[in-house]
């Protein structure tokens, strides 16, 4: 009896098909201790990863055979110190991530789904104060964003859809309300401050998207 040959195609499909049926699976929630302390114990540094193009459609973290990763994986600062910390299923980022700085403070929480940016989105500065609270999905900004200077005071608050600027209002690290600032509708200019009161860049928008950037800091 001969053996049927799998056309290249069929492969493919296959390969999807089981990409796709693995992602069902839940991944283990970094933010437990527990979970936490074998995640960062036993996760693969991404040096020792390959990023490749595969199926004709996705750039994916590799083991040395050359398939698709899944575990705990991590990038690190000098020293080893961490830098990254999350979990590769199928090669590609999955559920919450969490980044450092040098000095071993966290800068961000951030949930992935497929490789894309999905869920809750926090920030910190290096103090350790907030500095964004947001939401995203399937890659994009959307949602209420909020954000704070260093010193825990209102920088702005703004409403997006999908990538689109809907509105947005700013504020003086001083407290004061950047009356010239306005976005209704996904049109307008806005002003950012530099921590300083200085002005770092002046933005505007139509119909939500940028069409103009001038950087002064």
């Amino acid at each position: 009896m001969h053996k049927k040959k799998t056309k290249p195609m069929q492969k493919i499909v296959i390969l999807l098909n089981v990409l796709f049926l693995g992602s069902c699976s839940v991944v283990p929630d970094l933010s437990e201790s527990d979970i936490f302390a074998k995640a960062e114990n036993d996760a693969v540094n991404l040096k020792s990863l390959d990023r490749k193009f595969m199926y004709g459609m996705f750039d994916l973290w590799v083991d040395k055979e050359g398939g698709p990763f899944t575990g705990w994986a991590k990038s690190t600062h000098m020293q080893d110190h961490l830098k990254e910390l999350g979990y590769l299923k199928n090669g590609r980022k999955e559920g919450l991530w969490m980044s450092w700085d040098e000095n071993g403070t966290k800068i961000s929480e951030v949930y992935w789904t497929e490789d894309r940016v999905h869920g809750s989105f926090l920030g910190w500065h290096s103090n350790g104060k907030i500095k964004v609270i947001g939401q995203t999905k399937d890659g994009e900004v959307d949602g209420k964003w909020t954000e704070y200077y260093a010193s825990g005071q209102l920088a702005s608050r703004s409403l997006n859809k999908m990538g689109h600027l809907e509105k947005i209002s700013v504020w003086h690290p001083n407290g004061s309300a950047c009356e010239e600032s306005m976005v209704i509708d996904g049109n307008g200019t806005f002003t950012r401050y530099l921590e300083d009161g200085r002005v770092e860049h002046v933005r505007s928008f139509a119909n939500g998207v940028e069409t103009s950037r001038k950087t002064f800091h």
